[in-house]
């Protein structure tokens, strides 16, 4: 019995080295990356129509054709106490839009961070390449009391007429 060869098609992934594997062995799957896509799987036609089953005894050469899908990152937002933002997906390589500013009593929203201790504020202008986990910062806000308004208490002398003497002259 002789051995086939298995070559992987990676359409833009990093390359793959064939396999040589024993008549009626199985392949084994390989690894390859490709920035911003994620590997779906393996398949036996260039359509990708036909998926691979790595538990198939190979029994001729083959060739396998890698599959891919745009990489998504999930941007997940910590309001800390404000206002609720979801989480959004972003396609790898995309800005992720800045959200409606979240609300909290008593606070001032002061922006989004990539840190907990809000000390690296995040650029809207970025390419998001992973998921993301910002920060809300805020800024208590401290009401300063009303001046207290002085009472005038206007104090207002009445002069006494003099008294009459009751003695007889």
């Amino acid at each position: 019995l002789s051995a086939n060869t298995v070559t992987f098609e990676t359409n833009g992934g990093s390359a793959v080295d064939s396999q040589v594997v024993d008549y009626g062995n199985q392949a084994t799957a390989p690894t390859s990356s490709k920035d911003g896509y994620t590997l779906v799987g393996w398949y036996t036609d260039e359509a990708l129509t036909n998926a691979y089953d790595f538990d198939t005894a190979v029994t001729s050469d083959l060739t396998l054709y890698a599959k891919w899908e745009e990489k998504i990152c999930k941007v997940t937002f910590y309001f800390k106490g404000g206002s609720k933002v979801d989480p959004v997906e972003v396609v790898y390589g995309n800005k992720v839009s800045k959200p409606t500013d979240p609300t909290k009593d008593g606070y001032a929203f002061g922006g989004w961070y990539l840190d907990d201790e809000c000390t690296q504020a995040y650029d809207f202008n970025s390419i998001v390449t992973q998921d993301l986990g910002l920060f809300a910062k805020w800024t208590e806000v401290v009401v300063e009391p009303e001046p207290e308004t002085p009472v005038v208490e206007e104090k207002v002398e009445v002069e006494e007429a003099p008294k009459k003497s009751n003695k007889k002259k």
